[in-house]
């Protein structure tokens, strides 16, 4: 396909590279099971999976599927369908994730994606990280503002508004708590922590 090639080397634990098995490789191997006609805009990388960003914002993913963190099961917005949920795949499929996506922000038991102007979060609740109570099932994160980056940390979800410039956090006790966003010197916050003390990246640009 034209656009971003999607090679990967690496560690294959999960089935992470997409190759189709869990195997490592040293050198980047192209993924040959992709749509021919599919133009690949961007890629996220989690820590044990993948998600593919397409032109027309569909989103592939390959790796562990902990709780449906990928929405890889027909009907993934539908929490009735769990039982019949993926639980690691090792080659790229289809997420049934729906609208413009802009983003992926993967975490080892939860995901959420940017889209149209907002937040959406599914994969485990174990600690609040995903700003209500559906789990499995796809759904949107309270904001009061435009949400216009997102991030994810181990245990805590991490949401920047527009255009108050304030980063409002979910998970480990903090629901919808709001911080004040500091500017670096590129005028993007470079490093957010997280309400398990990680640091996330958020790389909107920010006004001045």
């Amino acid at each position: 396909s034209s656009g971003i090639n999607a090679e990967y080397g690496g560690l294959g634990y999960d089935g992470r590279l997409g190759h189709g098995s869990r195997d490592s490789l040293s050198s980047p191997l192209k993924v040959s099971d992709l749509p021919d006609d599919l133009t690949i805009r961007d890629i996220f990388a989690g820590p044990d999976c993948t998600a593919l960003l397409a032109t027309d914002h569909s989103v592939w993913c390959t790796g562990h599927n902990f709780s449906n963190k990928l929405l890889l099961t027909p009907g993934g917005d539908d929490v009735t369908t769990v039982t019949a949920t993926v639980g690691e795949c090792l080659s790229f499929q289809r997420s049934t994730v729906w609208g413009r996506v802009e983003k992926v922000a993967l975490a080892y038991t939860h995901t959420v994606f940017l889209r149209d102007g907002s937040a959406w979060s599914c994969g485990s609740n174990d600690h609040n990280q995903l700003g209500h109570t559906t789990g499995n099932r796809l759904t949107r994160m309270p904001a009061q503002e435009t949400v216009v980056d997102v991030a994810v940390t181990l245990q805590s979800t991490l949401l920047l508004l527009s255009p108050s410039q304030t980063v409002v956090q979910y998970g480990m006790g903090r629901e919808g708590a709001q911080t004040v966003c500091q500017k670096s010197e590129e005028n993007v916050p470079a490093r957010v922590f997280g309400a398990d003390d990680q640091y996330a990246v958020l790389t909107h640009n920010l006004t001045s």
